[in-house]
Formats: C-alpha cells, structure tokens, sequence
C-alpha cells in the first residue's frame, strides 16, 4: 500500500493479493474524501483506519464499472453514510447517484470529472482530477495493456474509442489502472503513448487483436457479476 500526498490532497492506493486496485482521494482543508474501486478482499477497517488517520470523512464510494472479477465493498462501506456513484447504465439498484459522460463530482477542493469509457464494459467510466493531474482508468487503461474486450457485454470497437480519449490527455497526467500484476503502482499518458504495445495497433488491429483475446474467465467471474449487480 503506497501513498501520494501533494499539499492539501491525499492519494492513497490499496492492492489486493490478486492484483486489483482501489484508492481513495481526500481533501485535508474540508476533510471529504472518495473511495474508488473498494474491494471486499481489503478488510473494509484498512479503508477506515486511513481515513481516521487522516481525519477524513468518506462522502463517496465510486465504482468504475460493474466488476466481473471481484466482489465490490461498496454495499458494505455505504453503511457508514456515503453515497454509491455508477454510470448511469449500472444495473445494480443500490447506487445513489448516477452519472454521465462530463458529469463533475466535488470532493472538497477536488474536482473528480467522469468520462464515460465504455467498450470493456458498457457502464464503465474513468474519472479524471485535474489538480492532481490525474486519471483513474479503471479496467479501460492498464499499465503496458488495456481491459479485455470479450466478456458478451464488451465492444472492442468502443474500447478503442474510449482509448482514444484517454490518450488525448497531456503526456505528464499520472494513470492509475484498476488492476496491477507486476508491483507497479502508476505509469503515465505519455509513457503508455510510447511503450503500451495495443496502443501501436491501428484501430482495425486493435479490434481483431481484442475479439482474438480471449483469456480464461476470472477466477470470481459468475459470483462478482452477481453480487456486484443487486
């Protein structure tokens, strides 16, 4: 568990033994914070116990997508008071306040901006924080790779798309993927520009290369999408 923390925000990241991530971002002057990507394999008292070191109070739990390869804490942490945010496609009838593509979410003096990036999931979203010049990508944009495209709800024509818009940010703006195998913690836009190897292939490609991928299917695959659903 790694942390950033510039001036008066926090940036705070949690992996799980399998690779998934989830973070939460605060504001220290209003004391508000989010929780992007909670999962129930981190002990929910991991969250907590930062966010009372840190004298935050959590108003937001963000889910980029409904996941299909862990169960989210979401329902769990919403116990606390805060508000579930999903695209506005999100199935499950839990979530609080939906969202679209441009909609702004105010977290103390951060703006977190959703960008709808949808292709590996039609619900799937990334969010973008311009003080902290940086976007969370959820299961678009992995470090030196993309999200699959071969779940019956994926596209891979729209993953390429919502690619393109994550790309167009500057070269500096900071990635932080929603899962990591290889001990890293965060890349760049410039550096997934130069060396992330799908992001070389033509749009035509991509596409093929994507509908070709077809890995096993998560270990959690049936049990996630049901739980992450109701």
């Amino acid at each position: 568990m790694r942390s950033t923390e510039e001036e008066n925000s926090i940036l705070e990241q949690f992996l799980t033994p399998r690779g998934c991530l989830s973070y939460i971002v605060g504001d220290r002057v209003s004391g508000v914070a989010a929780i992007i990507d909670p999962s129930i394999e981190i002990e929910n008292d991991a969250y907590k116990n930062f966010l009372q070191q840190h004298e935050l109070s959590l108003s937001y739990i963000i889910d980029t997508h409904t996941h299909a390869d862990h169960i989210s804490s979401s329902k769990e942490l919403r116990a606390e008071g805060a508000r579930i945010v999903m695209h506005t496609l999100a199935p499950s009838p839990r979530v609080d306040l939906r969202v679209n593509d441009g909609d702004t979410l105010a977290v103390g003096s951060l703006e977190l901006k959703f960008l709808a990036a949808p292709g590996h999931a039609p619900d799937h979203v990334s969010l973008y924080v311009p003080q902290l010049e940086t976007v969370f990508t959820g299961d678009t944009l992995l470090i030196g790779g993309t999200g699959r495209a071969d779940f019956s709800h994926s596209d891979p024509a729209a993953l390429h798309e919502s690619l393109q818009k994550l790309l167009a940010f500057p070269a500096a703006t900071r990635v932080y993927p929603g899962h990591e195998y290889k001990g890293r913690t965060r890349s760049t836009i410039g550096q997934e520009r130069a060396k992330n190897p799908r992001l070389q292939l033509s749009r035509e490609e991509f596409i093929r290369h994507m509908r070709e991928h077809r890995p096993p299917l998560p270990e959690l695959f049936e049990a996630s999408l049901k739980a992450n659903r109701e």
